[in-house]
């Protein structure tokens, strides 16, 4: 059943990616630097990674989830939207800032994070 709801956690993030660059597509490539025609040549393979990677995502929350007794859809919504706020928004911040990426770039993808691992999280506790 944890690989089940770890798959489903993953599916979520991954949909909520696509939703929210769908949307945040403009401003992300203005952001980021990337043309509207390299945008629609990157290699399709790197929408298989990011969700593999997600998969490996989910299982470690999992993990947690399970060792701290997260057992409410409430519960796995807000630590999910803590580890994407206070683990994967510091972190990007870091690198992009090293980069001399604009902090539109940060605010953009950290709002995915906390996104999609608010809602990987309730989904851990829901399946």
């Amino acid at each position: 059943m944890e690989f089940v709801s770890v798959l489903a956690a993953a599916v979520v993030i991954w949909i909520i990616g696509a939703i929210w660059y769908g949307v945040a597509s403009k401003p992300w490539m203005a952001a980021s630097g990337v043309t509207a025609e390299q945008a629609a040549a990157m290699n399709k393979v790197i929408y298989l990674a990011s969700f593999i990677v997600f998969i490996f995502l989910a299982g470690f929350m999992r993990y947690v989830w399970a060792r701290m007794g997260v057992a409410s859809v409430s519960e796995g919504l807000v630590m999910g939207a803590c580890v994407g706020a206070f683990f994967g928004v510091p972190w990007m911040a870091v690198n992009n800032m090293y980069t001399g990426r604009p902090i539109m770039l940060t605010v953009i993808d950290g709002a995915y994070a906390v996104m999609g691992l608010a809602a990987g999280g309730a989904v851990l506790v829901l399946v």
